[in-house]
């Protein structure tokens, strides 16, 4: 599993062909611990109430925040064909190995698929749920993903973006260039 340090110096390096080739069509990035994440919300509003920080300033600060995520697992689909699947589970030959207990042995599935250039997630019967943006999905049920979706697999969640648009992102907020 990769993580955002090195997506961030592939995209430092990669053009957006390269870097798709590295990653897969799509990334699967670990949500950073909700402590944290509060704590990054709150710098973020005390800067902007004070009213101290100009703009470009601002910016300068969520991006240094940012760098602390660094570590944050992702998980991406090499390019294998038209369609391609990654099993998520607590199990360690999952594709997407998930080591926390909310998670099931065998949770769910997310497939790719080319024609439709994008993603489904599908629950395999776990015990505590998948979930796209804090809505619990059927068993069984195949659901399409959007671009920036939140999917929870039990407790963990992570965020789905497809590859053309995160390396915009990467590169486009000055990641690429000041990581």
């Amino acid at each position: 599993m990769l993580q955002i340090r090195e997506l961030r110096s592939w995209a430092r390096t990669l053009g957006p062909e390269e870097f798709r080739h590295q990653v897969g069509p799509f990334v699967l990035i670990q949500r950073p611990p909700q402590p944290l994440l509060e704590q990054a919300a709150l710098q973020v509003e005390a800067s902007h109430t004070r009213g101290m920080a100009k703009r470009g300033q601002l910016v300068e600060e969520i991006l240094t925040m940012i760098q602390g995520f660094d570590n944050l697992a992702v998980a991406g689909l090499p390019p294998l064909g038209e369609e391609a699947e990654i099993r998520v589970g607590r199990l360690p030959d999952s594709d997407l190995m998930v080591d926390e207990p909310s998670v099931s042995k065998e949770h769910a599935v997310v497939r790719w698929d080319a024609a439709q250039g994008g993603c489904s997630v599908q629950d395999l019967g776990s015990k505590n749920g998948t979930f796209i943006n804090a809505q619990e999905l059927p068993p069984q049920q195949e659901t399409l993903l959007v671009d920036g979706d939140v999917v929870g697999f039990g407790d963990e969640q992570f965020m789905y973006f497809v590859t053309e648009g995160f390396y915009a992102k990467l590169a486009g907020a000055g990641f690429a260039r000041g990581g």
